[in-house]
């Protein structure tokens, strides 16, 4: 199942259409500690801080399942708060995001480089600038509300197990990114035969479906026993006489 990237939205009110729920928070002050979208706790995937005159603090929460249609979100802790969120479908509800990381700096070009988990997966990032005019780089696609400081940056197309990055090009400014490799439920179809993980995962699925057909192989010939004792005793004197009874 591919993924695929649905509403996004700023403040504390989503209309979400997706089955993975993610929500960025960015601040001027102490890290916030805890987020819920329609009283439903959501985990926190990560925060990142650009230390300065100024702090810039960004954290990354994340909800699979999450109720569909409009809801608020609350958060606790944090200061001068601004928010942005985004729905995707077809994510892994059991690992939806591995090689969490993050950077900062003051420059014209922020970017982040990773290593997505397998084939389908997406890098996907929250960038939050400094009142900075910018532009999206070829290869990244700027998946939350156009023209926000405070944005979801993704990968174009997918990135199949290998390195990547998402970047975009400003004025000189302070900004914080947190990026992590969007997995996909995984199917027979996406899996790569290079990569350890997808062959740990199909191997598993060869022995549980191995000792499946062993069950059912091992059923039918105890079935096959039965019916020929059954059909010995049937045949049998003993069988014969007591009908006679």
């Amino acid at each position: 199942m591919a993924i695929t990237f649905g509403n996004s939205s700023s403040g504390d009110t989503h209309n979400n259409n997706g089955d993975f729920l993610l929500h960025s928070i960015s601040s001027t002050s102490n890290d916030v500690t805890a987020v819920s979208y329609n009283g439903v706790a959501m985990t926190q995937i990560g925060s990142a801080v650009y230390v300065s005159a100024n702090n810039r603090y960004i954290s990354l929460w994340g909800l699979v399942a999450p109720a569909q249609g409009s809801h608020n979100f609350t958060h606790t802790g944090g200061a001068d708060l601004d928010d942005t969120s985004l729905s995707v479908s077809g994510v892994s509800p059991t690992n939806p995001y591995t090689a969490i990381t993050n950077t900062n700096g003051s420059s014209t070009a922020p970017s982040i480089t990773l290593t997505t988990l397998m084939t389908g997966s997406y890098i996907l990032g929250t960038l939050f600038l400094v009142n900075s005019p910018y532009s999206v780089n070829t290869g990244t696609t700027e998946r939350g509300v156009a023209g926000s400081y405070h944005n979801f940056y993704s990968s174009t197309n997918s990135v199949d197990a290998t390195s990547g990055t998402i970047s975009i090009t400003m004025t000189t400014h302070q900004w914080v990114f947190k990026a992590f490799s969007l997995n996909p439920v995984i199917s027979f179809t996406q899996l790569d035969t290079t990569s350890t993980t997808d062959i740990f995962f199909s191997w598993s699925v060869v022995v549980i479906l191995a000792t499946i057909q062993d069950i059912v192989a091992i059923s039918d010939s105890l079935l096959t026993t039965f019916k020929k004792w059954f059909n010995q005793i049937k045949n049998s004197s003993i069988w014969t006489n007591q009908n006679k009874q």
